[in-house]
């Protein structure tokens, strides 16, 4: 009986030396880069184009969506992509599209993150999602968490002179990025 419990206790000896080998060479690579799939600049064209034929003389008001840390939303369902708010000022309305991995909806309102007296028209030039996560990541520390994104022209500049303005929300705080060059403008203005 004494003989089979060392048998047993090197046996189970070896098994962990094996697998504690294993666990430091992996533990040594280095980790894989998130992949960049449905970022806004993706789709971004086409919802303009989307819009103008939909919504003729309708204005760009805002973006937004729920992202990974690589800047990349996850389309589960179709409408959980990318939001473009489109204001109308025939209607005095927003109009709001979806767009993910190509499919481009028209959806439902629900919260729209513009207001009208503080924030202005976007324009086309701005930096993709996935390099606003990129210029936080290089900033801060950022978990692998979900993270909510959004993109707003400020008529008063919240922060340095910078009207352009990538807004990310990790877990509770507001982080924001410049979006005309990937500049971390601290916390705070969700």
């Amino acid at each position: 009986m004494r003989n089979s419990r060392s048998l047993w206790f090197a046996f189970g000896l070896a098994l962990l030396s094996v697998y504690s080998a294993g666990l430091g060479a992996s533990a040594q690579q280095k980790p894989k880069k998130a992949v960049v799939r449905n970022t806004v600049r993706r789709g971004f064209d086409r919802v303009i184009a989307y819009a103008k034929k939909r919504y003729p003389k309708s204005t760009l008001m805002g973006i937004d969506a729920v992202t990974d840390t690589s800047g990349s939303t996850v389309c589960v369902p179709p409408s959980d992509g990318w939001a473009y708010y489109f204001y109308q000022p025939r209607l005095r309305d927003f109009m709001v599209i979806y767009e993910c991995e190509g499919d481009i909806a028209p959806g439902a309102k629900g919260h729209i993150p513009v207001d009208l007296k503080r924030h202005g028209a976007l324009p086309a030039q701005f930096i993709d999602s996935g390099a606003a996560m990129a210029a936080l990541s290089a900033a801060t520390q950022l978990p692998r968490v979900r993270v909510s994104m959004k993109l707003l022209s400020h008529k008063t500049p919240p922060a340095a002179g910078s009207s352009l303005i990538w807004h990310i929300r990790v877990r509770r705080t507001w982080h924001m990025i410049d979006a005309r060059d990937k500049k971390y403008l601290g916390t705070g203005g969700g």
